[in-house]
């Protein structure tokens, strides 16, 4: 079965660890349950590095470059604006963007984001249930 990269973008370090983890568990769980033509598979980049214990890396640096390597490394970038100001995320929506690769958003009120984060998305949904469906029709199936 082929296999599509989906990269989780939002933000991390300015919010609880749970608010930046239960969206993505959610995506990933019903990504991973979906049967298409491709299989999901899923970054959720909160797993990979203990924001909260300093000990777990050695720089912002090693994070960041992690990260933007999975983001260029992808099929497809879903990204949660419930942060628009996340640098981070603007960050991997720009490579993602500027490496021509589809992106899907999630926002309640995007009249909270800049005109950019708009541009850049290919679509912006409003909950994550429609979200997922899109992610599931056109990306999946």
């Amino acid at each position: 079965m082929k296999i599509k990269e989906i990269y989780l973008a939002g933000a991390v370090s300015d919010i609880p660890h749970e608010e930046a983890m239960g969206w993505r568990i959610e995506i990933t769980k019903q990504l991973d349950n979906f049967d298409g033509n491709f299989k999901a598979y899923v970054t959720n980049p909160v797993i990979y590095y203990n924001f909260k214990n300093p000990n777990a890396y050695d720089s912002e640096r090693e994070i960041m470059q992690f990260e933007l390597n999975r983001v260029r490394k992808s099929d497809l970038i879903i990204t949660n604006f419930e942060n628009p100001q996340s640098l981070g995320t603007m960050a991997e929506l720009a490579i993602g963007y500027e490496h021509r690769i589809p992106i899907v958003g999630l926002c309640k009120d995007t009249k909270e984001l800049h005109p950019w984060q708009i541009e850049m998305t290919d679509k912006i949904f409003a909950n994550i249930d429609d979200l997922i469906e899109y992610v599931m029709i056109y990306h999946l199936s």
